[in-house]
């Protein structure tokens, strides 16, 4: 099990201004590997003597042909960059349709930079970085073992270090009854519902402000000239923004796959295709709905924290099966939101009618305690 231990960090001046030097740096160098790959990726096609780009030889080109400025930052987190330009190349051109042609980075956002695990190490509430020197964190690692690498990254003025680490040990939630089944229902209205009754709630108030506040700060960001220091000042305060709302919403997600996985053993879960979801979405309010929806980081949380993940195939008609008789309304409408059967008169909340259908989809045991709730049968 590998898990990550994110935190921030409290750089000196000078420490602050090395590390925006490595990140530029870093930028630099994919960028100007990018250019000389496409070069040489074109070369080949129209010459196939010509071999095909490799990491290792452009990392090679790139510290011969490197300004003489970026010898001033740790060259090993250069060199990771190019590590990582040819594994984007790599995925690119194995599944062209679903990995996009790696682009350039632009300054100011999402300035990072990784440094191999061998190359740097924690040392009395300190990360000591090349070139760098140690940096005072702001806390411990929660999870210990083998440490895979260290990547730095700037977000909302503040800079954090995330560190994953193989832990060697079973991390999944402990469970009080791991004989129980529970299904799992996701979507865009109601992020997720659970066959016993228990829902993801988001504080929409707090967060409707904070989505109107992002809004009027990314207008003012736009209208404001690049490279300029007010334009580095808005995108800071935007940036903090869009923190604030991430983590409201990761808050909520972590509380709910926690409490699913202390109270039950087996979660069962629509195998959904996200990406295909949207790409098909009917509208741009839509698309944009899937975008910030939370149906990927509820089954991932899920998949390392419960003991048994069921995925039930994306084709099962879970709202459309009355959870009481099996009958299935083939006629049922995305804007129906309450499910009422014809054929033995259930009524009942259309995702906790999804949710049921697939809780029985996954028993394993005929005597899995799975409470049903708010069926009213009529």
């Amino acid at each position: 099990m590998i898990r990550t231990n994110v935190i921030r960090l409290y750089p000196t001046r000078a420490q602050e201004a090395q590390l925006n030097n490595t990140a530029g740096a870093c930028r630099f160098a994919w960028n100007k590997a990018l250019s000389y790959w496409d070069e040489q990726y074109e070369a080949h096609l129209k010459d196939k003597s010509i071999p095909l780009p490799i990491s290792s030889k452009v990392a090679s080109w790139y510290k011969d042909n490197r300004e003489e400025w970026a010898s001033e930052t740790s060259s090993v987190c250069q060199r990771q960059e190019i590590l990582h330009l040819g594994k984007a190349f790599g995925n690119y051109s194995k599944r062209p349709d679903h990995f996009a042609h790696p682009k350039f980075h632009k300054k100011g956002i999402k300035d990072s930079f990784e440094v191999p695990n061998d190359k740097a190490k924690i040392k009395d509430g300190r990360v000591m970085l090349p070139k760098i020197g140690e940096v005072k964190m702001a806390e411990p690692l929660r999870y210990q073992g083998k440490i895979c690498s260290y990547t730095v990254k700037k977000s909302g003025g503040n800079w954090y270090v995330h560190i994953p680490v193989e832990t060697g040990k079973d991390e999944r939630v402990r469970c009080a009854n791991p004989e129980s089944v529970v299904g799992i229902d996701v979507g865009l209205l109601n992020p997720a519902v659970a066959s016993d009754g228990t829902k993801l709630e988001l504080p929409k108030e707090t967060l409707d402000k904070l989505d109107a506040k992002l809004r009027r700060q990314q207008k003012a960001l736009s209208r404001s000239q690049r490279n300029s220091r007010n334009h580095a000042k808005l995108l800071v305060k935007k940036q903090r923004t869009q923190n604030k709302i991430n983590n409201i919403r990761k808050d909520a997600v972590h509380k709910f796959t926690t409490a699913i996985a202390k109270s039950h053993g087996t979660a069962v879960i629509e195998d959904l295709d996200i990406k295909e979801m949207k790409d098909k979405a009917p509208s741009r309010a839509v698309r944009r709905a899937h975008n910030s929806s939370l149906m990927g980081a509820i089954r991932w949380q899920l998949s390392y924290k419960v003991q048994h993940l069921i995925k039930v195939n994306r084709y099962f008609p879970s709202s459309k099966t009355c959870s009481n008789c099996g009958h299935i309304r083939s006629d049922l409408t995305v804007g129906e939101r309450t499910y009422h059967c014809d054929n033995c008169g259930a009524i009942i909340d259309r995702d906790l009618n999804a949710a049921i259908n697939l809780m029985k989809s996954g028993l394993v045991k005929p005597d899995a305690s799975v409470e049903q709730v708010g069926i009213d049968l009529r």
